[in-house]
């Protein structure tokens, strides 16, 4: 399957839904096919306010950003908003943790857990089907959001 660039920013959302999905958490993706904008996946599934809940929803955030680095397209604008749940959600799990938290938005947010979670989403991202399932879905979602509007 090609890369068709009208479909970039759902291949973002798709690779958070595919992450949630695969942790057993529910959601959905959506946004304005029309004029190609306003796209973004929301999670229907109560966020957990464990450390293994707090792992899962930093590695859910990281999806749209690991699945642009699968398919090798340039970053969605919609990875800034990403960075800054993240942040948020590793500010609780230092909390947690006991762990000092010494940044404040998503320009600071630590290399070290940056490259660590995008590895782990890519990781995650290939066991669950990887490009070409990142394509199919992102495809799927598409057409029917094509559907709605025709």
């Amino acid at each position: 399957m090609e890369i068709q660039t009208q479909i970039i920013p759902i291949y973002h959302e798709i690779g958070h839904w595919m992450i949630a999905n695969a942790l057993g958490y529910e959601g959905y993706i959506t946004g304005d096919i029309k004029d190609n904008k306003d796209f973004r996946f929301v999670q229907t599934s109560a966020i957990k306010n464990s450390i293994q809940g707090l792992k899962n929803q930093i590695l859910i955030a990281f999806g749209g950003l690991g699945a642009e680095k699968i398919l090798d397209i340039p970053l969605n604008f919609g990875h800034i908003g990403d960075l800054n749940i993240a942040c948020k959600h590793l500010k609780e799990l230092s909390s947690l943790e006991n762990k000092a938290f010494e940044f404040k938005n998503y320009l600071d947010f630590p290399e070290k857990e940056y490259d660590y979670y995008l590895n782990q989403s890519q990781l995650v991202l290939n066991q669950i089907g990887g490009k070409n399932a990142i394509l199919k879905y992102g495809k799927e979602v598409y057409n029917k959001m094509l559907d709605k509007i025709n």
